[in-house]
C-alpha cells in the first residue's frame, strides 16, 4: 500500500478564512486515513482582538465540541498588556500562567497554576542578580544568583570585564574563570551541592560555598577557540583531551581524542567530504568503518546511508523511499539478510502509511520472536529469533494516539483516553477508559503527570522539571530516582537510590562538558564516559577508575552508526566488531536488541533519537522527558503552542520524519534549510525551492533570504533595530545604535556554536563592521550584481587584537545588545529562541548602496549571506504551516510590515 495513495489525499485542500483585516481566523484541513472514506474537516480557530492579536484559540476537537457544549474552553488564552506582552493565558493542558513585566519589558515576577511563584532581581544593567521561588505553602528560596566580573585589570586579562563569573544555581555553582574574544567560555568549573535537595541560596559567599562540595571535588573544562569561535581543542574534568580539525570554509574535518596520561592522540573520525550543498557526503571513523551517504538529486534527500570496514563487508546500508512532499515510505537496511522463523519469511525492510495530514497511521518490520525472552535483549547466536510485526495508530481530532494496535509476537498494544476539556491523557486499565476525574487527578496543575504507571510516583519541581521518580514502594523507603538541573534547564546530576534488607546503594551520573561520571556505592564502580560526536556518528570511550566487569577492556571505544533521527542502530567496538545492534518500533519502543555481550550491552545508554534512556524507561531529551510506551511527552511544552495547541504531542504524529533535538520543537533531520539564492552566489543545506515556484508566489521579490533561524524577522522589524534596519552595521555603530544582528539570534538558539547570550558576532565580521564605521569608505553594494568584496571589510585580525578602540568599541556593542535583549518583547524573543526555517522574499529599494554583505556560520552546518533589510522591502514570508500564525502575528503588529503576505513552504517546495 502506498503511504501517499491518491485516494487518501483527493479533495483533501487546507483552507485559510481571513477576516476583514487579513488576518487568519480559522483554518480548516481535511482528514483521511482510510481509502474510499468521507474526509473529516478539522478547524482551527482564532478569536483576535483590535489589534490583530489571537485571544483565543482552539485546536479541532475543542473547537467541534465548543459548538455541542458551551462550557467547553480554548485551548489557549492571552492577556495582553498595552506593550503587546502576554500578562496572562490560561491553557487547558499547561494551566493558568501571570506574568509582570519590568519598565524594560524584562521578566519580573510569574505565578502558576500550581500556587508557586517566581521573582527575579536585577542590577543597573538589568542582568538578573537572584531568582526566588516559593511554593505551595512553602517559604520564598533562593534558586539561583549571579555574580559579574567589574573593569579591574585582574579581569580584564581574561576577558571577564561585564561578564558572568559565578552563578549558584539548583545543582550546584558553575564559576568562569576565562572568556574569548569571541564570548566563547575557555576555563569553567562545576561544584556540585553537598546535600540532595534544592538548595536555599545565602546572600554571602561563603555561605555559599558551605553548601558545596569539597573544592577538591571541583570538576574544570578548558575550551580553546579560533579566531572566528570555532572550538579547537576541549580538556573535559579528567584531562581527556578532544581536538577538531577543520577544512578552509569552517566544516569538521576530523577530530581527536587523547585519554588522559595517552602520549598520542587517537583519530576518531577523518576525511570528512562535503557536497556542495554541505551535506556529508563520506566520513571515515578511527576503528576504519568508511560511512558514504547518498542524496537525490533533485530534492537533496538522503537516500542511501552505506557504512563497511575496511574488507567492504556491510554493516550497514539504509536505503530510504520517500513520497513526494518527504515522508519516508521505507527504510531498508540491505546489509542483513532475509530470515525465516516459525513459519514466516522476516525482511530486513520497515514500510509507512500516513494520513491526508501526514500523521503516521501503519507501520510494518521486524522485531524479536520469541516473547518468553522479551524485547530487552537477544544474543547475536540466534539470529532467527524475529518476526514481522505491524502497528496501526489511530488519533482523536487533536492529535492525541487513542489506540496502538500491535500485531506481532510482542504485546505492545494500548489504549488511552484523553479528558474530555484538554489534552491531558491516561491509559485504560484491564481495559476501562479513566473517568476524568481519574484523569483530572494524574495531573497537576501545570499538566505535569503525577504517576508514571500505578504505584510509580513522579515529583516535580517548581520549574516543571521532573524532580524525582519513586518506581518501586516499600515499606522501609522507596527506590527513588532523583534529578538535579542546572540553570540553563539542563540535566546536571542523576541519583538512583535502591533499597535492600540489609542496606540503601547509591549510584550516581554527573554530567560535566564532554564527560559523565557514573557511580555505584554498591558494586564501588567507578566510570568515567567520555561523550565524542565524532561526525555523524556518537562515540563514547568507558574508562574504570575501578577494575573493569569481565569480559571488557579498560578505554573501550564504542562507535554508535545512526539511522536518520540520530537513534543509536549499531555499536562497534575500535576494531569494528559490532557490541550490540538494536532497532526500534516508529515511537521509539525497541524492536530488537542483540548483542554478543549482555554485560557489554547494559552500559548502552544513547538509544532513540540519540538520547539518554533513564532506568524508569524515560527518554531524557532536555527540557521534557519522553514516554514512549504512551507515545508522548509526560509534561506541556514549555515553548508553548510553537507545535500546535496539543502540548503533549510527539513531533505531531509523524515519528519516522520528525525528531525533537531538546524537548520543545519538532525538526526534520535530513532537512534542514536550503535553497536557492538567485543572483547571490550562495547556497545553503536541505530543502531545495524551485526557482519558478519562487517567482511565482515571491509577490514581486528580486531576492530570498532564508535561514534555519527566524531572528532575521525579530530584529528587523520594529523598534528593536531603531532605523528599522538591520544592518549596514557599520553606520549603526557609528551612531551607537548597537542592533542585533541576525547571528545575535542563531548563538541563543541551541545548537550555536557561541551560546554566550549575545557577544555573538564573528570575530572577522565585527572587524569588518568596525573598519567601515571608521572608515566610511567601505566598499558599497550594488544590489543589481548581488556581490561584494568581503576582504575590503574585513581588517587584519592579528592588528585588531592589539588596538583597544576596537576592544572597548566590541564591548560596547555586546551591552548594547544585551540591552535590546531584554527590551524585546515575548514574541520576538520567541522567534529567536525558537528555531524554525523562514525565508525572506525581498525587493530592495534605491537606498541600498552601501549595505554590507556579510557570511554568517555562527551555527554550526549554516552558512547564509546577511544583508542590509528594511521592514518595508520584505515582501513575502514563506515558512512551514505551524508557524505561519506567530509570523503573521509578529508581522501585523509593526505596521511597516502589515501588508506582507505569509505563506507555505508547500507552495515554492521544489
Amino acid at each position: 500500500m502506498s503511504g501517499l495513495a491518491a485516494n487518501i489525499h483527493a479533495n483533501t485542500p487546507t483552507l485559510t478564512v481571513v477576516d476583514s483585516r487579513g488576518l487568519d481566523v480559522r483554518t480548516v484541513a481535511y482528514c483521511r486515513a482510510i481509502e474510499a472514506t468521507e474526509a473529516e474537516k478539522r478547524i482551527n480557530r482564532s478569536a483576535r482582538d483590535s489589534v490583530g492579536r489571537p485571544v483565543k484559540q482552539w485546536d479541532p476537537r475543542l473547537w467541534a465540541l465548543n459548538k455541542k457544549d458551551a462550557a467547553s474552553p480554548a485551548n489557549l488564552i492571552s492577556r495582553y498588556s498595552l506593550s503587546g506582552k502576554v500578562l496572562g493565558s490560561i491553557s487547558v493542558d499547561a494551566g493558568e500562567r501571570i506574568s509582570l513585566f519590568g519598565d524594560s519589558d524584562q521578566p519580573v515576577q510569574t505565578w502558576c497554576s500550581r500556587d508557586t511563584g517566581r521573582r527575579i532581581e536585577y542590577d543597573n544593567l538589568l542582568r538578573p542578580l537572584a531568582v526566588f521561588e516559593q511554593g505551595k505553602d512553602e517559604a520564598v528560596r533562593c534558586t539561583e544568583r549571579y555574580e559579574y566580573a567589574d573593569a579591574g585589570a585582574d579581569f580584564a586579562v581574561h576577558n571577564q570585564c561585564g561578564q558572568m563569573i559565578r552563578h549558584d544555581d539548583p545543582a550546584g555553582t558553575q564559576a568562569v574563570y576565562e572568556y574569548a574574544l569571541t564570548g566563547g567560555v575557555i576555563e569553567q568549573t562545576q561544584r556540585f551541592l553537598r546535600a540532595l535537595e534544592l538548595p536555599d541560596w545565602p546572600q554571602t559567599l561563603p555561605e555559599r560555598d558551605a553548601l558545596l562540595e569539597p573544592v577538591a571535588q571541583a570538576a574544570t573544562s578548558v575550551t580553546c577557540f579560533n579566531p572566528l569561535g570555532d572550538v579547537l581543542e576541549q580538556v573535559d574534568a579528567k584531562d581527556n583531551r578532544q581536538l577538531f580539525d577543520y577544512t578552509v570554509d569552517g566544516q569538521l574535518l576530523a577530530n581527536h581524542l587523547q585519554l588522559s596520561g595517552q602520549a598520542t592522540p587517537l583519530t576518531l573520525v577523518s576525511d570528512i567530504a562535503y557536497s556542495a550543498g554541505g551535506q556529508v557526503e563520506r566520513e571515515t571513523a578511527g576503528n576504519g568503518v568508511v560511512s558514504t551517504l547518498r542524496y537525490s538529486a533533485e530534492d537533496g534527500r538522503l537516500i542511501q546511508f552505506h557504512a563497511a570496514r575496511d574488507d567492504s563487508v556491510p554493516l550497514q546500508d539504509l536505503r530510504y523511499d520517500y513520497d513526494p512532499v518527504g515522508n519516508i515510505l521505507s527504510v531498508e537496511d540491505a546489509a542483513l539478510p532475509i530470515r525465516y522463523f516459525a513459519n514466516q519469511r522476516v525482511e530486513p525492510i520497515s514500510r509507512y502509511d500516513y494520513d491526508s495530514l501526514y500523521q503516521l497511521t501503519r507501520a510494518t518490520g521486524w522485531e524479536t520472536g520469541r516473547v518468553s525472552r522479551g524485547p530487552e535483549f537477544n544474543r547475536f547466536d540466534n539470529p532467527s529469533a524475529v518476526a514481522n510485526f505491524q502497528q496501526t495508530y489511530h488519533y482523536d481530532a487533536g492529535g492525541n494516539l487513542l489506540e496502538l494496535v500491535h500485531v506481532g509476537p510482542q504485546n505492545h498494544s494500548r489504549k488511552v483516553s484523553a479528558a474530555r476539556y484538554s489534552n491531558r491523557c491516561l491509559p485504560y486499565q484491564d481495559d476501562r477508559p479513566p473517568t476524568d476525574d481519574q484523569i483530572a487527578a494524574a495531573f497537576d496543575g501545570n499538566g505535569n503527570l503525577l504517576m508514571l504507571q500505578p504505584g510509580q510516583i513522579m515529583g516535580w519541581d517548581l520549574r516543571n522539571q521532573l524532580r524525582e521518580v519513586r518506581p518501586v514502594k516499600r515499606e522501609s523507603g522507596d527506590d527513588c530516582e532523583w534529578y538535579f538541573y542546572g540553570g540553563d534547564g539542563m540535566r546536571r546530576r542523576k541519583v538512583r537510590v535502591t533499597h535492600t534488607s540489609a542496606r540503601s546503594l547509591i549510584s550516581e551520573v554527573r554530567y560535566l562538558p564532554g564527560l559523565e561520571i557514573r557511580t555505584h556505592e554498591g558494586t564501588g564502580e567507578v566510570l568515567h564516559v567520555i561523550c565524542v560526536q565524532a561526525g555523524r556518528s556518537v562515540m563514547q570511550v568507558l574508562h574504570w577508575e575501578t577494575p573493569p566487569p569481565a569480559g571488557i577492556a579498560n578505554d573501550q571505544f564504542r562507535y554508535n552508526l545512526t539511522d536518520h533521527l540520530g537513534s543509536s542502530s549499531l555499536e562497534l567496538d575500535s576494531e569494528a566488531g559490532v557490541i550490540s545492534q538494536e532497532t526500534y518500533h516508529p515511537y521509539g519502543g525497541t524492536a530488537w536488541f542483540a548483542g554478543r555481550s549482555e554485560v557489554e550491552a547494559s552500559y548502552k545508554t544513547v538509544r532513540y533519537s540519540g538520547k539518554e534512556r533513564d532506568a524508569t524507561g524515560l527518554y531524557y531529551y532536555g527540557f521534557r522527558y519522553y514516554v514512549s510506551w504512551l507515545q508522548r511527552w509526560i509534561s506541556p511544552d514549555p515553548a508553548g503552542n510553537v507545535d500546535g495547541l496539543n502540548y503533549f504531542l510527539y513531533v505531531l504524529n509523524s515519528p519516522v520524519v520528525f525528531s525533537d533535538a531538546d524537548g520543545l520543537v519538532k525538526f526534520k533531520p535530513m532537512l534542514t534549510l536550503s535553497f536557492d539564492s538567485d543572483r547571490i552566489d550562495t547556497r545553503q543545506r536541505g530543502i531545495s525551492f524551485s526557482k519558478s515556484k519562487l517567482d511565482e508566489h515571491g509577490q514581486g521579490a528580486k531576492y530570498f533570504h532564508g535561514s534555519d533561524s527566524s531572528s532575521l524577522l525579530a530584529f528587523t522589524l520594529g523598534e528593536s533595530s531603531l532605523t528599522g534596519h538591520l544592518l549596514p552595521m557599520g553606520k549603526l555603530l557609528e551612531e551607537k545604535l548597537f542592533p542585533f544582528g541576525g547571528e545575535a539570534g542563531n548563538a541563543l538558539r541551541k545548537g550555536a556554536v557561541n551560546k554566550e547570550y549575545v557577544s555573538t558576532v564573528n570575530f572577522d565580521n565585527f572587524g569588518g563592521a568596525y573598519d567601515y564605521s571608521n572608515l566610511n569608505n567601505g566598499k558599497q553594494w550594488n544590489p543589481e550584481v548581488g556581490k561584494v568584496d568581503l576582504e575590503s571589510h574585513l581588517g587584519d585580525l592579528s592588528q585588531k587584537e592589539m588596538d583597544p578602540d576596537f576592544h572597548e568599541a566590541k564591548r560596547e556593542l555586546l551591552q548594547g545588545r544585551l540591552e535590546r535583549w531584554a527590551a524585546l518583547d515575548s514574541d520576538s524573543r520567541q522567534l529567536v529562541e525558537n528555531s524554525f526555517a523562514v525565508v525572506y522574499g525581498v525587493l530592495p529599494d534605491s537606498s541600498d548602496a552601501g549595505r554590507i554583505i556579510r557570511v554568517s556560520s555562527d551555527v554550526q552546518g549554516e552558512t547564509g549571506v546577511r544583508f542590509g533589510i528594511a521592514s518595508e522591502e520584505i515582501r513575502v514570508v514563506f515558512t512551514e504551516e505551524p508557524h505561519m500564525d506567530l509570523v503573521t502575528k509578529i508581522l501585523r503588529s509593526h505596521p511597516p510590515a502589515k501588508d506582507v503576505l505569509v505563506k507555505a513552504f508547500s507552495q515554492v517546495r521544489r
